[in-house]
């Protein structure tokens, strides 16, 4: 049976827990986009993030030989929420200041794996959007 195209998001999880749900996913899946650190960089900053990223992606490609490829996208920037009944504009300021460095750091990182691929989004450009992305990982066939 041959696997299409899927999505699979675990919204809110922490790498060790997509880590876990691996062995749910088909072997016959050739490609996972990792689409993590957003909520862990928010609890733990930008180095316990990356060393838990570095983690997965280690025991992903160990574990999962028959992948072709690994991609890791950026932490997508924050914007402050003004429907809070407090602005958030000082945690916005250290979360995107965080996933700069973070997203520096896991470019350079992917790098070195041969099969590991840096997806960047630039949103220098375009307006603030809602983002629907959650923490979690794509397999594609």
């Amino acid at each position: 049976m041959n696997s299409g195209p899927c999505l699979h998001t675990i919204r809110g999880a922490t790498t060790f827990e997509i880590e876990s749900e691996l062995p749910s996913i088909p072997r016959t899946v050739r490609t996972l986009v990792f689409h993590v650190g957003t909520s862990e960089l928010e609890h733990y900053g930008c180095d316990e993030t990356l060393r838990r990223l570095r983690r997965l992606v280690n025991n992903t490609l160990r574990t999962r030989p028959e992948l072709q490829k690994l991609a890791v996208s950026c932490v997508l920037p924050r914007h402050t929420n003004r429907r809070l009944d407090r602005p958030n504009d000082h945690f916005v300021k250290w979360f995107n200041w965080e996933a700069r460095k973070f997203n520096e750091k896991i470019r350079s990182y992917c790098r070195r794996p041969t099969k590991v691929t840096y997806v960047a989004i630039s949103l220098t450009h375009s307006r603030p959007v809602v983002s629907w992305l959650r923490t979690g990982f794509t397999p594609v066939s």
